[in-house]
């Protein structure tokens, strides 16, 4: 009986002290590319086709969730199996389009483009579980998404009549702010042991994240090469979202010209937009 009250003692003991020796600290540092899952509409494409019958106007379907990730994710591991972690991720997003205008005719009619990107600081606070393997080992991390600051960037590329046969440039840049918005990370992977304070890990990722406006402000807009931004009211240089509008939004669609607040920013109704991923990313993890 003692011997076995002893045996006992000593696996328990053991099991603590290789608890112990798997705590502590550490941090990752890693990047790689995600692609933006799912289809939601961002816009339109339309051409007409001037005197013929080639005229369309389709969806164009896509998200603003690809683009590339840097991650620095220190954390502290409870024991070889079970920690947490609180990643910092800086999202570099690839410019899409969102709307373009064109016609049979571009030397007469001119044309219209508008492209958009997305550069975001996340939080990703995440409960890390581990196989507790010596040399190779498979982990899994599930947590939150939280945009910190950032913003969405739409560019405007086009020329405009402004005289029979003539065109002049016209180019505009926005900046769009979310409302605060939490979503959802997951991920598996798996990671070599090179040295005691050494690791490297290869991780597949899925984010999911929709966030919707908040405001809108143009930031510049330049026709024929020269500032037009200055001297505008501020209903044609900025846009709140809301969820409602009516008869009280300062809106053209549902107020007079003349009853419109030109020092106050327009309203619109808000929407949101996806920045959802799945991807892959490579990183060093350092054990302090």
């Amino acid at each position: 009986m003692k011997k076995i009250i002893l045996t006992g003692c000593l696996g328990v003991a053991m099991l603590f002290t290789s608890n112990v020796n798997a705590q502590g600290f550490y941090a990752e540092i890693s990047g790689g590319y995600g692609f933006g899952p799912g289809q939601n509409m961002l816009g339109i494409e339309s051409y007409n086709d001037v005197g013929g019958d080639g005229s369309y106007e389709k969806t164009i379907n896509g998200t603003l969730g690809s683009g590339l990730n840097i991650t620095v994710a220190p954390g502290y591991m409870f024991t070889k199996y079970i920690g947490v972690e609180l990643g910092v991720n800086y999202f570099l997003g690839t410019e899409t389009t969102v709307s373009e205008l064109r016609t049979s005719m571009p030397d007469v009619t001119g044309y219209s483009k508008t492209t958009a990107y997305s550069n975001q600081l996340r939080a990703i606070p995440s409960l890390v579980l581990n196989s507790g393997g010596e040399k190779l080992y498979g982990f899994a991390k599930v947590g939150l998404v939280v945009p910190v600051t950032g913003g969405t960037f739409g560019m405007i590329d086009a020329e405009s009549p402004v005289a029979p046969g003539q065109l002049a440039k016209v180019d505009v840049e926005t900046k769009t702010v979310g409302n605060l918005s939490l979503g959802f990370r997951g991920s598996i992977g798996v990671g070599y042991q090179i040295t005691d304070m050494i690791s490297v890990n290869a991780e597949a990722f899925y984010t999911s994240l929709h966030i919707k406006a908040k405001n809108r402000v143009i930031e510049s807009r330049e026709i024929g090469g020269a500032n037009t931004l200055e001297g505008l009211p501020t209903y044609l240089t900025e846009t709140e979202f809301v969820d409602e509008l009516n008869s009280s939004s300062n809106n053209e669609n549902y107020k007079d010209a003349s009853e419109l607040d030109m020092d106050s920013p327009s309203e619109d109704i808000i929407a949101p937009t996806n920045f959802s991923q799945i991807g892959f990313q490579i990183g060093v993890k350092f054990n302090f």
